[in-house]
């Protein structure tokens, strides 16, 4: 599934309107990745290794501390929503991949759940 801008049409990254859809928005670290355009970014998921990873990874360590570029009070992993717990708001709410804030902004609507922006952390899978 395609991200959507705005509009509901596919995004293209630095040309549509949303959420996250500037190029601006996109940290890419690591010797391997500093100068990657965010269209050239392949395949990617969970940090493997998790939460080993932070501890072990200076990159990643560097990311999130106080005065990183992706400065964080916490980092933490939030769950998906797939459970019998949470059916009633799954079907309320009709989460879309990709558009993570207006789901949470739906859910937020639905149950008076809070809504913490952050960042999503990504690995990505170019040595697999």
């Amino acid at each position: 599934m395609a991200l959507l801008d705005t509009d509901g049409k596919s995004a293209v990254v630095g040309k549509s309107l949303g959420h996250w859809l500037d190029e601006a928005d996109f940290v890419l670290a690591g010797m391997d990745h500093e100068g990657t355009p965010v269209s050239e970014v392949g395949p990617h998921t969970f940090p493997r290794d998790w939460p080993a990873v932070y501890e072990e990874s200076e990159v990643l360590r560097s990311l999130v501390r106080k005065r990183g570029r992706c400065a964080a009070k916490r980092v933490s992993v939030v769950p998906n929503l797939a459970d019998d717990e949470h059916k009633e708001i799954l079907a309320a709410t009709r989460p879309r991949r990709l558009q993570s804030l207006d789901t949470a902004e739906a859910v937020r609507r639905h149950s008076g759940f809070a809504v913490v922006e952050g960042w999503a952390i990504y690995d990505i899978l170019d040595d697999v």
